[in-house]
């Protein structure tokens, strides 16, 4: 299956049928502006952020909303889950937030911790998780937030980022 999300604030869920693709499923998510989507890593839940704030998940089987969690202000530009099962979001102003799922807590990074302009990526690397952004670095994280070790310089804006998970490459 796969997930779209639309300036209607609609979600929708797409599966295969004899060579074609059909909507299956679709919903409105709340909010002002289309979600940032992401599955969790057991796909039993989708995540849809939004820039009001807030933070939806879906049970993907039967969509119905399962929980949902604040998030700070700020219009979402990028997510992803850890290998713990967070989801980090990163947005226009540089900041970067996880959040606790099971918990239901969240959580902002402040003073280095953060991009100083729009985080562009997020990804998840075993233990390590990395940001990029257009402020020229790379920062690298392990799953609880702690920065680890000095931004790495780019000497360019990174406007994404992404990771072959066969060889934990970056």
């Amino acid at each position: 299956f796969a997930f779209t999300s639309h300036t209607s604030q609609l979600i929708k869920m797409w599966a295969p049928n004899d060579n074609e693709w059909e909507v299956v499923a679709q919903w409105k998510c709340p909010g002002k502006f289309p979600a940032f989507l992401q599955i969790d890593p057991q796909s039993h839940f989708l995540a849809c952020a939004t820039s009001g704030q807030q933070c939806y998940f879906y049970e993907i089987h039967n969509q119905n909303l399962f929980k949902r969690l604040s998030i700070p202000k700020g219009q979402i530009s990028c997510m992803t889950y850890d290998s713990t099962g967070n989801l980090w979001i990163g947005d226009q102003f540089g900041n970067i937030s996880i959040l606790n799922v099971e918990s239901g807590t969240a959580i902002k990074l402040e003073g280095e911790s953060r991009h100083r302009q729009r985080v562009t990526g997020i990804v998840s690397m075993g233990s390590l998780v990395i940001s990029s952004g257009l402020d020229e670095v790379l920062l690298v994280f392990d799953t609880t937030g702690e920065l680890i070790g000095q931004p790495i310089a780019i000497s360019y804006p990174v406007h994404d980022l992404i990771v072959d998970p066969e060889h934990d490459n970056c």
